[in-house]
Parts: structure tokens; C-alpha cells; sequence
């Protein structure tokens, strides 16, 4: 679901597809309605709060495109990134399960499991 060259943003479209799918009653009816809201990417707001740099509202990205459908199929896509990481880590493939960065940390800076 992160492959795709999209951002996965607080509140957006995949996030409010989600929740459409397993808690629909919990989302407000208003997102059909809400503007998209784009931040911006930069080094000067790294220690800014996100409603210092324009989600004023409590949500990035474009929630108005929300469906149960899309919901569905990255809850469906997490569970089995979750599923398959569980796999590797009981067949002691660790080193597949850490993020890429952390693959090349010395031992002695990498965290025991």
C-alpha cells in the first residue's frame, strides 16, 4: 500500500477509507465535503506543529475521496504485510523484518529481539 508512490496522510483518503470500512459510524459525515490540504516538505517545518503549517483542521490530504472499497483493500494489503512479517520473524528471519536503514547498523546499535 506504500509502493505506490502516494503519501499516506493523517486523516486523508486512505486513512478515512479505513475507518469507513471497519467503523463507519465514527466518521463524520462532513468529509465528503472537506478541501484537500497539502503540506508543505521542507526542512523549516520539521519542528513546527502540523497546524502551524496549514492542517488547521485536524486532517491532511484529501478525505473527500474516501470509500469503504479502497478500506477494504489496504486494510486487507496491512494484514498481510503483518501476516508475512509474523511468518519471517517465527522462522528467525529477522534481518528481512527490519526496515532498510536499520539493516545496516552494526550489531552492537541494533536493538536484541
Amino acid at each position: 500500500y506504500r509502493n505506490r508512490g502516494e503519501e499516506f496522510l493523517h486523516s486523508g483518503k486512505e486513512e478515512t477509507s479505513i475507518m469507513l470500512y471497519l467503523y463507519p459510524y465514527l466518521v463524520d459525515k462532513t468529509y465528503k465535503s472537506l478541501k484537500e490540504v497539502r503540506l508543505a516538505h521542507s526542512l523549516r517545518n520539521l519542528r513546527k506543529t502540523l497546524r502551524e503549517i496549514g492542517a488547521v483542521d485536524g486532517y491532511t490530504g484529501d478525505p473527500s475521496n474516501a470509500n469503504m472499497e479502497l478500506g477494504k483493500r489496504l486494510f486487507d494489503q496491512m494484514v498481510d504485510s503483518c501476516v508475512e512479517v509474523a511468518l519471517k520473524l517465527l522462522d528467525g528471519k529477522y534481518e528481512e523484518c527490519l526496515p532498510a536503514p536499520l539493516r545496516y547498523l552494526p550489531l552492537s546499535l541494533r536493538r536484541r529481539i
